[in-house]
């Protein structure tokens, strides 16, 4: 269909919202206007519906399969469905009685677009040649944990991102489940680049480069769920599918941590997003979540979704220099700033290295395509985020987890945030509890409670 015939149904899916579903719509009056780019390609509407019950939620799926309408996937994590709707169904969906929720299943850009920038290539090209690159494991003392045994060996990361390319030689091994949302492939790929390096910050092995760029949990292994395309960019509903799918399989891939290295804007509560909801789901099942708070710093109030949620671990970005002392150590000027928007929650909680990270490549990705990342040899690209941040954390959570199996989401999350280094001088809004200290951490949780 024609991007010119889908503006033509635009107001006959308006109207029909204005009649009763928008009273359901689980989004602000202000977001409620309909694009051609949120219809799918026949001009259908995809939403998201929640019910409260099964029979509510029966009775919502009998109304979705009628002609010009049809039921398109399952959320079981937060008892809804998907659907895409034509503008009859929309207007009769208005009439259901009981305790439900829509949200439009809109696109969103997950991930920034471009590389950031921090750092001039040729002075990086030149600390290359000294091999004064990436302290990355030594700054969150994950090179101590290795040392003593703890490398992530005894339990399995979720990355919910844009895949995997499961040919490099620092997965080798290592992948034991995948899913792709995207484009339903079997095979572990990454069109984007983007998920390749989180999972290589975490628990990448860094065979390419005699383990050198290796990952802070090297020999966890890994579960990933392609739930962005090539540009960054899904539905509401290709995350919670990526969050449902790791919690579907936690017992039977031993998943123990999440790392998610994506954002969207916040346009209301935490309590009232379903990709937060699926996030919550997933730390109720015992999985310590850990979301990039975002690059939208240095404005306060900047903190994305699912980043905004109490229970998940949200991790800003520290510029360590790429030196092993603490002293240079500041904020990175990009990592998004707390309190959270709309909820005024206290956010970042803590912070991890998370400007110019080397990490692995995957070939022919965007990224690896792209002008302006730099390349380290033909396997490792160097870039910089919260998106990075956050896997190094993970990798550190599996370290820790390792040590203490027994302990609780809530529990870790308070370890690392009362072990954390705090940056002197620099507001709670912008560093949370300061930097993880993987050592100082481990420490406590053998001790825990008593800390």
């Amino acid at each position: 269909m024609k991007l010119e015939a889908k503006r033509d149904l635009i107001p006959q899916y308006q109207t029909q919202l204005s009649r009763g579903v928008g009273e359901r719509l689980k989004e602000p009056l202000d977001r409620q206007e309909i694009s051609p780019e949120d219809l799918t390609s026949n001009g259908r509407l995809p939403v998201i519906i929640e019910a409260a019950d099964s029979t509510t939620l029966e009775a919502l799926k009998k109304l979705c399969k009628t002609p010009g309408s049809k039921i398109t996937g399952e959320l079981p994590i937060i008892n809804a469905f998907t659907a895409a709707l034509d503008p009859n169904t929309v207007g009769v969906l208005a009439g259901i009685q009981g305790d439900y929720q829509v949200w439009i299943d809109r696109k969103y850009q997950w991930i920034d677009p471009e590389p950031i920038q921090v750092e001039p290539l040729g002075n990086m090209r030149a600390r290359e040649e000294v091999g004064l690159l990436d302290n990355a494991n030594v700054t969150l003392q994950a090179d101590q944990l290795n040392e003593l045994g703890l490398t992530g060996k005894k339990g399995t990361l979720l990355v919910v991102d844009t895949g995997i390319d499961s040919t490099h030689k620092d997965f080798e091994g290592k992948i034991v489940g995948w899913k792709d949302f995207i484009k339903g492939k079997k095979i572990g790929y990454d069109d984007q680049g983007h998920g390749t390096h989180c999972a290589s910050d975490a628990a990448g092995t860094g065979a390419a480069s005699d383990g050198l760029y290796k990952g802070t949990a090297p020999d966890a292994k890994i579960a990933a769920t392609k739930v962005l395309d090539k540009n960054g960019a899904g539905r509401l509903s290709d995350i919670i599918k990526g969050v449902n799918w790791g919690v579907m399989k936690k017992d039977e891939l031993d998943i123990r941590v999440l790392s998610m290295s994506l954002g969207g804007p916040v346009f209301q509560s935490w309590k009232e997003s379903p990709v937060n909801q699926a996030v919550e789901k997933a730390v109720d099942a015992g999985i310590v979540a850990f979301v990039a708070a975002g690059n939208s710093g240095p404005k306060p109030g900047t903190i994305g979704t699912p980043g905004n949620d109490p229970k998940v671990i949200t991790i800003g970005a520290l510029n360590n220099k790429h030196t092993a002392e603490e002293g240079d150590d500041d904020p990175a000027k990009f990592s998004s700033v707390g309190p959270t928007p709309i909820d005024n929650e206290k956010k970042p909680d803590v912070m991890s290295p998370g400007v110019l990270i080397i990490a692995a490549t995957a070939y022919g990705s965007v990224l690896d395509q792209h002008p302006k990342v730099p390349h380290v040899g033909k396997d490792y690209i160097m870039i910089s985020g919260t998106s990075m941040a956050t896997p190094k954390a993970a990798g550190v959570g599996m370290d820790l987890v390792e040590a203490r199996p027994d302990l609780d989401p809530d529990q870790w999350k308070e370890i690392l945030r009362e072990t954390a280094r705090e940056l002197p001088g620099i507001s709670d809004d912008v560093q949370g509890k300061g930097s993880i200290r993987g050592k100082a951490a481990y420490e406590a949780a053998i001790r825990y409670p008593e800390f």
